[in-house]
């Protein structure tokens, strides 16, 4: 009778090199698994007398924890990847070519609109945006909208500014946000949160059971690159929660998600950070500060070397601490999007004004971005309880224009990761997909190597590049820090969820330049694979 009782475990992996990242070079040979978790580690013998279902031989692969994206927008960046590529267009005639090419398409999944990306101001011929009269070459009577790379700067047909509400005589209420023309009628250039207020709004969305049904494989795709968890930060989502909450009932989850809502500093319901499951949970308030380097719009101390300008805040700083500290003393986490050393300064000081120190780490701040930190704030920085979301994917994004943009010595010390970890602060790996491929391992890569993925040798910051161990550190057992996950997520030993990739090379000994190109063959998320090559 007894008998029935033994345990059981579910699966035993084995010959293998399983990166645990509990420490640099700690490597077992094989790992436990029973039901979602971990439960043993250690070599075959150690494990082999234990009862298992189930049996894998890894045949020598490697094994590392499942990568975490600490910062993206998942439902944007499903509706983006249905957009025309504009990043190689070259000029406004090419911008029209390539869309053009595209309007037959144009309603596939049922928005009637004509919609573009990736757009880069500094390769087009003309050296500017595009406005309203360029796109009207297109069509006057579809709507058409295409953005800039870093999706802070959107450009208007003139169809489209009609049904946005965008009329000769409209003033934005927010400053900086439209752009006009020499006769003061907005020439099409739609800056910031008003393009997803005003526009995004608009465009049709698909019904839910579609919404869930395209978002899910949406997620799949994400676990085949390697992602186990997806903090997806909501702007201009359709159906946010309602929509994950349905992709997790039909049990279509393949990643887990950590939802973070903009500028609520407490759900209706009293919900606050942290409420929910290890698979679907409510993360941190999402607030803006500033705009992006590719746009001019971030906020700095000094000008721009190119143009007489500081870039610009959203919010003063009284409306910063006033926002942050409703939200901490609620209860909520608090995400801020800064990337000038000016926001990042102001970040700071709403942090430290809203921070009680009797509730230090159970409590967060996550200064998402920090691309272009005054490093006098460092000491700063690691006196709160800190995680920096950062996404070294960029740097690919830079090459070329970074100089020019920022002048060499800001260029050198863009993206600091090398001196955030030198210093001891915390940081995690992500893409601000859309804005970025999701694919995590373009990330390793850019942070190890400083460059493009290809076909360029220039190097941005070569005293900021990590090791590629710490690289992937970054989107694993640091990343876990945001959300307050790393009690069981983010490294590879027992007690531990079973989330974990079997990859089909070794990342620590090919050549970095070709880690972009790293493929997985299994995604193992709560102890069950998600995804397989083989």
């Amino acid at each position: 009778m007894a008998d029935k009782f033994i345990f059981q475990a579910d699966l035993l992996l084995y010959n293998g090199k399983i990166h645990t990242f509990t420490a640099e070079g700690d490597i077992v040979e094989a790992m436990l698994l029973y039901e979602e978790k971990i439960v043993a580690t250690g070599t075959y013998e150690e494990l082999k007398s234990v009862p298992v279902k189930q049996i894998l031989d890894l045949q020598g692969k490697t094994v590392i924890p499942g990568l975490i994206d600490s910062h993206m927008h998942l439902y944007h960046d499903y509706k983006t990847q249905k957009k025309v590529p504009l990043e190689e267009a070259d000029s406004f005639d090419d911008i029209c070519r390539r869309l053009k090419e595209r309007l037959a398409m144009r309603d596939e999944d049922g928005t009637k609109w004509l919609l573009g990306k990736g757009l880069h101001m500094d390769r087009l011929a003309e050296g500017c945006f595009p406005t309203r009269e360029v796109l009207d070459r297109i069509s006057t009577t579809i709507p058409i909208a295409i953005s800039s790379f870093c999706a802070h700067a959107n450009v208007l047909n003139s169809k489209a500014m009609e049904l946005c509400g965008f009329t000769d005589d409209y003033i934005s209420e927010i400053p900086n946000t439209v752009d006009y023309d020499s006769n003061g009628r907005p020439n099409g250039i739609i800056r910031e949160e008003l393009f997803f207020n005003q526009v995004e709004s608009i465009i049709p969305a698909p019904d839910l059971s579609t919404a869930a049904r395209v978002v899910a494989e949406y997620i799949q795709e994400r676990a085949a690159q390697g992602l186990t968890t997806l903090h997806t930060n909501a702007i201009d989502d359709t159906y946010n929660l309602e929509l994950l909450q349905e992709i997790e009932r039909q049990g279509k989850l393949s990643c887990r998600i950590v939802f973070y809502p903009t500028n609520i500093t407490k759900l209706s319901a009293g919900a606050v950070s942290g409420f929910g499951s290890n698979t679907l949970k409510l993360g941190a308030m999402k607030m803006f500060i500033d705009g992006s380097v590719g746009a001019a719009t971030c906020a700095m101390k000094e000008p721009y070397a190119d143009c007489d300008s500081c870039g610009s805040t959203i919010l003063t700083q009284e409306e910063i601490n006033k926002k942050m500290k409703e939200a901490y003393d609620n209860g909520m986490e608090i995400a801020v999007h800064a990337i000038g050393d000016r926001a990042i300064d102001m970040a700071l000081t709403g942090f430290e004004y809203a921070y009680d120190d009797r509730i230090g780490w159970n409590r967060r701040f996550y200064l998402v971005h920090g691309y272009l930190p005054d490093f006098a704030d460092l000491a700063r920085m690691k006196r709160l309880p800190l995680v920096i979301p950062t996404q070294p994917v960029f740097i690919r994004n830079f090459v070329g224009w970074a100089k020019t943009r920022l002048g060499a010595d800001r260029a050198e010390k863009l993206f600091p990761n090398r001196t955030f970890l030198d210093y001891g602060i915390l940081i995690s790996g992500s893409s601000d997909a859309p804005v970025q491929e999701p694919n995590p391992f373009y990330g390793i890569q850019c942070a190890v190597t400083r460059k493009a993925l290809s076909g360029s040798d220039e190097i941005i910051g070569a005293k900021e590049a990590v090791s590629v161990y710490e690289a992937i550190d970054m989107y694993t057992r640091q990343a876990a820090y945001v959300a307050q996950e790393e009690a069981y997520k983010g490294t590879l030993e027992p007690g531990k969820l079973a989330d974990f990739l079997v990859l089909a090379q070794d990342i620590f000994t090919i050549d970095p330049e070709n880690i972009h190109k790293m493929k997985v063959e299994k995604t193992f998320v709560g102890g069950k694979i998600v995804t397989s090559e083989i």
